[in-house]
């Protein structure tokens, strides 16, 4: 697999094995961050994020997997509001990758998957996540957690802060309160400065909000709002709304 993007090769050369590095496509425009993966199997943690860094590293499928195709095989059941578990239980998807394949869709119409398609946002973006830390969908955020996940945060930093991650010109922090919460500067993270205030938006009949970050030049746009599942239930033409205002 042909990777263009200098930095990324870099950063894979200056990782080591357990380095939760991300997915998708690292010679695409847009990053997305997440709070943290929510996987319950033991057994696909480690496969999507213990083992994340030896399969960039050795470019080699895994179980049939790869990071840089990470669904490939999930095939979507895409319909208006729906919740999907992740596949093979039903076929579907989960919340989060629906609402990423709505923003890609929103702006990259002509490659928009439709009803019953397999995902291909990956192809279109890369995603990584602010805590390597991963934990159940149901599971409440408990001292340990917390802790763990205040850790994981911390060491990741100066990787998140890489040149890699501050090459993209458009990057999406679906993370909701966590900056605040783990003591993230935005600012530093990315060497962009914050636009006030902060802006409101209706998601599915509630207040959303969202913050635009800027670099000195205008090049690069940071996007901090709320978790992406939050956006679910919003109908694909809001979701294309919203995300046209703003890049």
């Amino acid at each position: 697999m042909e990777i263009k993007n200098e930095n990324f090769k870099a950063l894979i050369q200056s990782c080591k094995e357990g380095d939760y590095i991300g997915q998708g496509n690292p010679d695409s425009k847009i990053l997305i961050i997440g709070k943290e993966s929510s996987i319950d199997n033991e057994t696909q943690k480690q496969l999507e994020i213990g083992n994340n860094w030896k399969q960039w590293q050795n470019d080699e499928l895994e179980n049939g997997y790869h990071p840089r195709y990470c669904y490939k095989h999930i095939t979507t059941r895409f319909g208006e509001g729906q919740r999907f578990l992740i596949a093979p239980k039903n076929g579907g998807t989960s919340a989060t990758c629906y609402v990423y394949q709505k923003l890609i869709n929103a702006i990259y119409p002509d490659v928009a998957v439709k009803k019953n398609e397999v995902l291909n946002f990956f192809d279109h973006c890369f995603i990584t996540e602010l805590s390597a830390v991963s934990r159940s969908n149901n599971n409440k955020l408990e001292d340990d957690d917390i802790k763990a996940t205040a850790k994981s945060i911390k060491e990741r930093t100066s990787l998140l802060s890489s040149a890699f991650y501050r090459s993209f010109p458009v990057v999406i922090l679906f993370c909701g309160h966590y900056p605040k919460q783990y003591d993230i500067n935005i600012e530093e993270m990315f060497d962009v400065k914050w636009e006030s205030p902060t802006k409101d938006f209706e998601l599915a009949n509630k207040k959303g909000w969202y913050n635009i970050h800027y670099s000195e030049d205008k090049q690069r746009i940071v996007i901090h709002t709320w978790q992406a599942s939050a956006f679910v239930k919003n109908k694909e033409e809001h979701v294309q709304d919203f995300f046209n205002k703003i890049i």
